[in-house]
């Protein structure tokens, strides 16, 4: 059995080309998409809109069809093209340099791409686009009208548009969706066990880790989902709605008679892709005669360790093609007290594994880490919570300056913790008399020191089980002190915390109300930042060298998510650390 078809890679800009086939078309038999089907055997990726249909060749350019001239008429001329697809009346697609066009009309701003070159996915609805860029964050332009383009901050692996509603698939296996809730539309359903979402016009649908369907919105026969089997793909269209199983056999169900079945000649060709349209449904035709070294059921060319049957997958994060390829941690260490604020006590870039098996649960978890600045007069420690017990890790191992270093595994109830750094004064030796490592323009510059690890777990973690924190709750102890923790803004604390200093000074923590680790007015002390970030040098706060700090973090991140980003213009450069 094979079973993932389809997979956009998670750790770059790729597209699979499982597939090199002729294109079908089925449903009403008024539909226009039908008639003038682009012939050829070269084709690895189809989509539907309103009345037309769109195709990527082998050589990666595109193709349109169907009865939209404003689509029709205005295809882009290229041959990188990795992603497509279509709305009411523009369509946009995915060069592999990671930039998109958009055409067609633009009367609510459909053409109004944003300049990015690190997207890796997109979708339409019908008037507006959304995409995903290489750290995981959202970007939507087009209509705005039900706020369908305002999107949240978070890391997210899927997105879905509707008419004026929006979805996007959390890294943890949740989903949200935003725009207009009218009939239902975000009536979303609950779990972090979701692995693939679709939208079209009033309804959503979504499959689950184990293969089923579930369906939200507009009540129509919209959301009769089958009931039986295991599927690997499933789409939405504006009037029904098609999945392929485990077997290969299409099922469908939908509103309109002409798309509840699928036609025996459909069922008895190999369809490997299929996409919906408004009234009518495309099929890619191709083999699927891939090897499978490991016999885990992930094709070979899917497949990142293809002859390991315990590992398939990597995710990654931030992803390799993001803007530096690094996140940054990046904590004030006097906690509860605001201290002197420059988040350079200890700051860490990093780069983070999950290694998944052919079920999409987590086998391995490594990580990169670089410690770049410490500017602290404390010794810290460093550690990670993760979400299983000791009892579950198989093996784990340290490496830090080139040399084995021992990472110590704590129990923490029904958790974990893994002791990264037991003391910075491990690698840094900080000579006090005011003078700190990396953080002061006047003093030597040292190059970051390398520290990894990798973790194996006896029985791989389901995806669904992951608390609201996700697989990983980094914090500092500060000075060493186990129970004195620092955390995320909103990350729990262990059952090692100090409860006794919950609420303390400047801080405002209240377990009852799961608010952690933040001041009254939201302001944090610990960071997690999607690129390699320049912090702040010595005694200077955050908001002196980054003027938008405070107010992103004071409207609970919905102003300014880009604070943190040199070129917003919005910055003292004279009171940040040039790495």
């Amino acid at each position: 059995m094979k079973k993932i078809l389809f997979l956009a890679s998670l750790c770059s800009i790729t597209l699979a080309l499982y597939a090199q086939g002729s294109i079908v078309v089925w449903g009403s038999p008024h539909n226009s998409v039908s008639r003038d089907i682009p012939a050829g055997e070269d084709f690895v990726e189809i989509a539907a809109g309103f009345r037309v249909g769109l195709a990527i060749r082998e050589d990666g350019s595109l193709v349109a069809w169907g009865h939209s001239n404003d689509i029709n008429g205005n295809v882009p001329a290229g041959n990188n093209f990795i992603a497509i697809a279509a709305g009411e009346s523009h369509a946009v697609a995915l060069r592999s340099d990671g930039t998109v066009e958009a055409w067609g009309k633009n009367n609510k701003g459909q053409l109004n791409v944003p300049a990015y070159n690190d997207i890796v996915q997109i979708s339409t609805g019908k008037n507006h686009t959304l995409a995903i860029r290489a750290d995981g964050s959202l970007l939507a332009w087009g209509d705005n009208s039900g706020n369908q383009c305002n999107v949240p901050d978070g890391n997210f692996i899927d997105i879905a548009a509707g008419d004026a509603f929006s979805l996007a698939l959390k890294t943890d296996g949740s989903i949200v969706g935003w725009g207009s809730p009218w009939n239902d539309r975000l009536n979303i359903p609950a779990g972090n066990d979701f692995v693939q979402i679709s939208a079209q016009n009033l309804h959503s649908i979504a499959r689950k880790s184990d293969g089923s369907i579930v369906a939200w919105g507009n009540d129509t026969d919209n959301l009769e989902t089958p009931t039986a089997g295991v599927y690997v793909d499933a789409e939405a269209a504006g009037q029904g709605n098609v999945a392929i199983r485990d077997d290969g056999l299409l099922v469908a169900w939908a509103n309109i008679w002409s798309l509840k079945t699928v036609p025996e000649w459909i069922q008895d060709l190999n369809i490997v892709k299929v996409a919906g349209g408004d009234d009518f449904f495309l099929g890619l035709t191709g083999p699927f005669a891939e090897n499978d070294a490991d016999d885990d059921g992930v094709a070979d060319s899917l497949d990142e360790y293809p002859e390991d049957p315990l590992r398939a997958y990597s995710l990654c994060y931030p992803l390799p093609s993001s803007a530096t390829g690094w996140g940054t941690l990046a904590f004030e260490d006097m906690w509860p007290q605001q201290g002197d604020y420059d988040f350079n006590d200890l700051v860490l870039d990093y780069q983070i594994t999950q290694v998944l098996d052919a079920d999409m649960k987590i086998k391995d978890i490594k990580a990169n880490f670089l410690l770049s600045a410490v500017g602290a007069t404390f010794q810290n420690a460093f550690a990670i919570e993760f979400p299983f017990p000791v009892t579950n890790v198989q093996s784990h191992s340290g490496i830090a300056a080139g040399a084995a270093y021992d990472m110590p595994i704590l129990e923490a109830g029904a958790n974990s913790i893994l002791k990264v750094i037991s003391s910075t004064n491990d690698f840094v030796s900080v000579p006090g008399g005011g003078i700190f490592w990396n953080t002061q323009p006047e003093q030597a510059h040292y190059e970051p020191i390398p520290i990894s690890f990798e973790l194996t777990l006896i029985e791989p973690l389901e995806l669904s089980t992951l608390p609201f924190w996700g697989f990983w709750n980094p914090y500092l102890m500060v000075n060493r002190e186990q129970g004195h923790e620092i955390h995320l803004p909103g990350y729990p604390p262990t059952i090692h915390a100090d409860t006794e200093l919950f609420g303390k000074n400047d801080d405002s923590t209240n377990p009852v109300e799961n608010r952690y680790y933040k001041t009254n007015s939201n302001l944090p002390w610990a960071l997690d930042l999607p690129v390699k970030w320049n912090y702040p040098i010595e005694h200077k706060e955050i908001s002196q060298a980054y003027y938008r700090f405070a107010p992103w973090a004071e409207s609970a991140g919905n102003q300014y998510p880009d604070w943190y980003e040199l070129g917003n213009g919005d910055i003292n450069p004279a009171f940040i650390y040039d790495r």
